[in-house]
C-alpha cells in the first residue's frame, strides 16, 4: 500500500517494537499492544509479504477489535494520504459486520475527518455489501451512521447514491429491499431527484408504487446536496442557472454551507453573486443541513452563538482558511470586536484532538492578524484583551505573535490584571530585543542606526496620535515584581524612561532649586535671628526670602492636593511637609528655640527627599541605603525590644534604693531615666557604676545584657545593615531606573489626568512641557548617541530649556551600549542559522552524489 512504511527499512529498535506490535495482535494482548505503540511500533507499517494490510486494517477488519483500532488511531504516527487510508478503512471496518468497529473509527476521528471522509465513503461502502446472510448486521451499522448526521444524500463517481444501490441489489429478497428502502425512504431530506437526471424516482414509482414518495425536493436543497457530495462542478453550474430561483435568505444558507463543507469553489460563486454576508439570523432560521434530530443543532455542531451569527463567524469557529480570507477581503465587512478574545479558547480546545485541525485554526489566526481590520488589543465585557486569553493558556507561539503585532501589555481591569503580571519574563525579554533593530549598516559606521520600537506600550489612541503618552504603568508591575524587575535595565525601558526624564526633568531641578533657596532662606532667617550681632538689612533680606519660599511651598501643596487629593492624603511625607509650613510660618512671627529646632530637623528631612529622589545613581543608592537599613532595623528592633525593656525593669527593681533621691541621668531609679539608660547601654556605652555588683546575681544579670544586648542584638544588627547595603551596591543602577520610574510614574498620573485642566488654567504661554514621546526612537551610537527621530512639540518651555542645554537630544549611555550588544548576539545566532542552512545543504548534495 502507497504512503506508508516498509517494515524492513527500519532500525533494530524499531523493528523489535514492530514484531511486538503484530505479537501482541494475533495474541489479542490489548497491554502489550499498546506498550508496543508507546515504544515507536507504527500500525500503518505493512510488511514486505502483504502491501496492504497494515496492523490497523487487520484489526478493522476483525470482529471484536475495537480496543485495537482505538489505540492505533490515538497513536502519533498518521497517514499521509487520508482520502486513500479512510476510504480503505470505512470498507475495512464495513465488511467486518461489526458496528462497534466503524463507531470506534469514527469516534477516533477529528471533526473535520467525520464531516468529510465518513460522508462521502461510510454509507455507499454498507450498502454495497448488503446481502441476505449479513442484513441484520449491516442495516444496524447504517441505522447507526445515519443517527451520526451522515447525510443519505451523497452519491459516489457514478452519481449513486446509497438508496439506488439497495434498489438494484439483486442479492436482496423483495422483503428485505423493501424494509432498507423504507427505512432510507423516512429519512427527513431524502434526495431521490437530483443525481442521474431523477432515475431514482422512476425506479422506485415503478416498483414500489404503494409507497409514499417524498416530494421533489426544491431547488436550493437540490443544491446543497450539491455541496454535500462535493459535486462543486455542478453546483456552479445549477447555480448560476437558477440563480434568478433563489432568494436572499436560501443565498446566505448556501453560503453557510459551503463554508462549512469547505467548497471553495462554490463559495467564490456565491459571494459573486451578491449575497448579504453580513446577515445575521438565529440558528433556528438557518436551514443547514441535518439528517436526524440527533445530530446536534447547527451552534452545538460548529460551536457558534445560538443568535445573530455570521458567516464570518461560522468561517472562524469551523477553521475555514480560504473562506475567512475570501470574506476578509470584502471591503464592508462586518467584525466583531471581541473575535480574538473568543477565537483563542477555540484554538486551544482543538489542539487536545488534532494537530492538523489546530493548524488550520493557526493559520485563520494569522489571517486575522495581518488583515488589519481587528483591534488585538480591543476590550472584552471582562475587561481582557486577546494577550489576556493567551497568557492565561500558557500558549508561547500566540505570546509571541500578538506581542509582535502590537499587543499592549498596560490594558487591563487594574495594575494587578495587567497582561505583564502573569507573563514569563523570559518571553517578554525576547521579545524587547525583537524591538531593537538597525539599518543593517556595519557597526562600526557614524550613519550606523538602532532603532527601539515602543508599540506594546501604547494605546489605539495613542497609536493614532503616533505620540507616547501613559507608558509608566506597566513599568512599575516591573518595580513591584521580583522576577521581572531585571528588566528595566532592558534598552527598550531605560529608554523610555530616558526619553520621559529628558521631557519633563526640568520640573524636578526647578522644584529642587526652589525648595533649597527656602530652605537656605529659612535657616538663615533662624540664624540672624538668634545671632548677638543683629544685622538688621541681612534679617529682613532672609525673612523675604524666606515668606516667597513658603508661598511656594503652599502653591506646590495645594496643587497636588487638587490634582492628586487621595494620593495625597495617602503619603506620610505631605503631612511632614504641611508641619513643615506651620512652623516656618511660626518661626518667622515668633522668637522660640524648640519651634526653630523642630523646623530645622523638618527642613533636614526635606532636604534628604529632595536630594534623594534625584535619579543619579549615586545619591539615589545612597537613600535607598537610608530607607532599606531603616525599615530593616525597625522590623527586627521591634521584636527585639522584648529584650530592652525586659533589662530596663531589671536595672530599675535592681537599682540602689539610697540614690532615689538624685536624679542624674546615670541613676536607674527612675523607670524613663532606666530606659534612656539602658539604650545607651546598649550601644556600647557600658556604665556599670550605679550597679550593685557585689552580689553574684547581679553580675549575673549585668553580664547577660553584655552577651544578649551588646554583643549578639547590635552585632546581629549591624550584620543585617551591611548585607542591605551590599545588596543595593550592586544594584545601584537599577536603583536609579526604579527612582527614576517613581517620579515619572506621579508627574504622569497628574499629567495624564488632568493635562487640559492645567493648559487651560495654568498654561496660558504654553509654559507646561510636552510630555509626550514618539512611539519609538532611532539614535547613532557612533556618532555620540544622537537622537535623530525624536521630535518635541514646540513650547516655550521645551524652548527654553533646550536653550539651557544647547544640545540635541541623546540616548544615554548604558542604554546605548546594552541595545549594541543585543544586536550583535542576535547577528551572531542569525550567522550560526545561515551556516547552518548551507552546512545541510552541502550534506544533502554529497549525500545524492554517493
Amino acid at each position: 500500500m502507497e504512503n506508508y512504511f516498509n517494515i524492513t527499512d527500519v532500525t533494530s529498535f524499531w523493528a523489535h517494537s514492530q514484531v511486538q506490535l503484530y505479537e501482541a495482535f494475533i495474541n489479542r494482548d490489548i497491554f502489550k499492544f499498546r506498550n508496543a505503540l508507546k515504544q515507536g511500533a507504527n500500525p500503518l507499517a505493512t510488511t514486505s509479504t502483504d502491501q496492504d494490510l497494515c496492523v490497523l486494517f487487520r484489526a478493522l477488519q476483525t470482529s471484536g477489535c475495537s480496543l485495537f483500532v482505538e489505540a492505533c488511531m490515538r497513536c502519533s504516527h498518521k497517514p499521509t494520504n487520508l482520502t486513500d487510508f479512510y476510504k480503505k478503512a470505512i470498507n475495512f471496518a464495513s465488511a467486518s459486520e461489526d458496528c462497534e468497529l466503524l463507531l470506534t473509527l469514527y469516534r477516533s476521528s477529528d471533526v473535520k475527518i467525520r464531516r468529510k471522509y465518513f460522508t462521502l465513503f461510510a454509507l455507499n461502502s454498507l450498502v454495497k455489501k448488503l446481502n441476505n446472510q449479513n442484513v441484520s448486521h449491516i442495516q444496524k451499522s447504517i441505522r447507526t451512521v445515519l443517527n451520526w448526521g451522515i447525510s443519505q444524500n451523497v452519491p459516489d463517481q457514478e452519481e449513486m447514491t446509497p438508496l439506488h444501490y439497495v434498489v438494484i441489489n439483486t442479492n436482496l429478497n423483495e422483503d428485505i429491499r423493501r424494509q432498507i428502502v423504507t427505512m432510507f425512504l423516512s429519512q427527513s431530506n431524502i434526495d431521490i431527484d437530483t443525481f442521474r437526471g431523477g432515475e431514482l424516482r422512476t425506479i422506485l414509482e415503478m416498483k414500489y408504487p404503494d409507497l409514499l414518495m417524498p416530494q421533489k425536493i426544491t431547488t436550493v436543497q437540490s443544491l446543497k446536496n450539491r455541496l454535500i457530495a462535493g459535486n462543486l462542478d455542478l453546483f456552479v453550474q445549477q447555480y448560476t442557472n437558477n440563480l434568478n430561483c433563489i432568494n436572499e435568505n436560501e443565498k446566505w444558507e448556501l453560503l453557510l454551507e459551503s463554508i462549512i463543507r469547505e467548497a471553495h469553489k462554490a463559495l467564490v460563486v456565491i459571494l459573486s453573486s451578491g449575497v448579504n454576508y453580513n446577515k445575521e439570523a438565529d440558528f433556528l432560521n438557518a436551514h443547514i443541513h441535518s439528517n436526524t434530530a440527533n445530530s446536534g443543532t447547527l451552534s452545538e455542531n460548529y460551536e457558534i452563538p445560538m443568535t445573530n451569527f455570521t458567516a464570518f463567524q461560522v468561517a472562524c469557529k469551523s477553521g475555514n482558511t480560504y473562506a475567512l480570507e475570501k470574506l476578509l477581503q470584502m471591503p464592508d465587512i462586518r467584525i466583531d470586536d471581541n473575535t480574538l478574545q473568543q477565537f483563542i479558547p477555540l484554538m486551544i480546545y482543538h489542539v487536545k484532538f488534532s494537530v492538523s485541525l489546530y493548524q488550520n485554526y493557526w493559520d485563520c489566526f494569522q489571517l486575522l492578524l495581518d488583515s488589519g481590520k481587528i483591534d488585538i488589543n480591543s476590550i472584552d465585557q471582562h475587561k481582557r484583551t486577546a494577550l489576556h486569553y493567551a497568557i492565561e493558556y500558557q500558549k508561547d507561539e500566540l505570546i509571541r505573535i500578538l506581542l509582535k503585532k502590537g499587543a499592549y501589555i498596560n490594558v487591563g481591569k487594574g495594575e494587578h490584571e495587567l497582561p505583564l503580571n502573569s507573563l514569563q519574563p523570559l518571553l517578554l525579554e525576547q521579545h524587547l530585543d525583537d524591538c531593537i533593530t538597525s539599518n543593517n549598516l556595519n557597526l562600526g559606521e557614524k550613519a550606523y542606526e538602532i532603532k527601539i520600537s515602543f508599540k506594546n506600550f501604547i494605546t489605539s489612541q495613542q497609536r493614532s496620535e503616533k505620540k507616547l503618552k501613559e507608558v509608566l504603568t506597566p513599568i512599575q508591575c516591573m518595580v513591584k515584581s521580583k522576577e521581572h524587575c531585571y528588566l528595566l535595565q532592558h534598552p527598550v525601558i531605560s529608554s523610555i524612561l530616558h526619553l520621559k526624564w529628558q521631557k519633563v526633568s526640568q520640573i524636578f531641578y526647578i522644584n529642587f532649586l526652589f525648595s533649597l533657596f527656602f530652605i537656605t532662606s529659612i535657616i538663615a532667617y533662624i540664624v540672624l535671628n538668634f545671632s548677638e550681632t543683629k544685622h538688621g538689612t541681612a534679617l529682613n533680606i532672609s525673612y523675604i526670602c524666606s515668606c516667597l519660599g513658603i508661598t511656594y511651598l503652599l502653591l506646590r501643596e495645594c496643587l497636588q492636593f487638587i490634582l492628586a487629593p487621595f494620593k495625597y492624603l495617602k503619603s506620610f511625607t505631605n503631612y511632614l511637609e504641611i508641619l513643615l509650613i506651620i512652623f516656618s510660618i511660626l518661626v518667622c512671627y515668633y522668637n522660640n528655640r524648640d519651634l526653630e529646632v523642630a523646623c530645622i530637623l523638618l527642613l533636614a528631612f526635606e532636604l534628604l527627599s529632595l536630594v534623594g529622589s534625584l535619579p543619579i545613581d549615586s545619591i539615589s543608592t545612597h537613600m535607598l541605603m537610608l530607607k532599606t537599613v531603616s525599615k530593616s532595623f525597625a522590623k527586627c528592633f521591634l521584636f527585639y525590644s522584648i529584650f530592652l525593656f525586659t533589662f530596663t525593669l531589671c536595672f530599675y527593681i535592681k537599682s540602689d534604693e539610697a540614690s532615689k533621691e538624685k536624679k542624674s541621668v546615670n541613676r536607674f531609679s527612675d523607670p524613663l531615666l532606666a530606659f534612656f539608660k539602658t539604650i545607651v547601654m546598649f550601644i556600647g556605652e557600658i556604665d556599670a557604676e550605679d550597679l550593685n555588683l557585689n552580689s553574684g546575681f547581679n553580675c549575673l544579670l549585668f553580664l547577660s545584657f553584655i552577651f544578649f544586648m551588646t554583643i549578639i542584638l547590635f552585632n546581629l544588627l549591624n550584620g543585617l545593615a551591611v548585607s542591605d547595603t551590599q545588596a543595593i551596591r550592586n544594584q545601584a543602577e537599577l536603583n536609579g531606573i526604579i527612582c527614576r520610574s517613581n517620579l515619572l510614574l506621579g508627574l504622569e498620573n497628574v499629567y495624564i489626568k488632568w493635562s487640559e485642566f492645567i493648559c487651560c488654567l495654568y498654561n496660558p504661554f504654553d509654559f507646561v512641557p510636552n510630555y509626550t514621546t514618539d512611539i519609538e526612537v532611532i539614535f547613532r551610537p557612533n556618532d555620540k548617541n544622537k537622537i535623530i527621530s525624536h521630535k518635541t512639540i514646540s513650547s516655550s518651555f521645551n524652548n527654553w530649556s533646550h536653550y539651557l542645554s544647547n544640545r540635541c537630544p541623546t540616548m544615554d549611555k548604558h542604554t546605548s551600549v546594552r541595545a549594541l550588544a543585543i544586536l550583535k548576539r542576535k547577528s551572531a545566532k542569525n550567522e550560526k542559522v545561515i551556516r547552518d542552512e548551507k552546512l545541510n545543504l552541502i550534506l544533502k548534495k554529497l549525500s545524492f552524489k554517493n
